[in-house]
């Protein structure tokens, strides 16, 4: 189950700007699903993010995203805002981050605030 058997088209597009202590960043995304059988479908996605280094080692960080699964059938979009902080501890490779996100998910899916906390090390 969850296998996808034929043809998939992906493209998408992001910049980024950074100014002082602050960056904005802005992504979107498309996916399009030609299945062996059934219907093709298509997936549009895209994200807003701000971020302010308030010290050195601190940043705090404001994102919304929406997601369409099916641009073509109704109720199939999440809509999430991401309120979040993140520590620094050398640069970005070592990170702790702490995001507070509230969305709207399409129903019948059940949705609410969420407390994400996530180490970051890269080597």
């Amino acid at each position: 189950k969850g296998t996808f058997v034929g043809r998939r088209t992906g493209w998408g597009f992001n910049s980024q700007l950074a100014a002082g202590p602050v960056e904005l960043q802005g992504e979107w995304l498309r996916n399009d699903l030609h299945p062996v059988s059934g219907r093709a479908a298509a997936a549009d996605g895209w994200s807003l993010l701000g971020l302010v280094s308030l010290t050195r080692q601190v940043q705090a960080l404001l994102r919304f995203e929406r997601h369409d699964a099916n641009v073509e059938a109704p109720l199939t979009t999440t809509d999430v805002w991401t309120l979040g902080c993140n520590y620094l501890l050398r640069g970005d490779d070592l990170k702790l981050s702490v995001n507070y996100l509230v969305g709207s998910p399409p129903a019948p899916a059940r949705g609410g605030p969420r407390l994400l906390g996530r180490g970051q090390v890269v080597f």
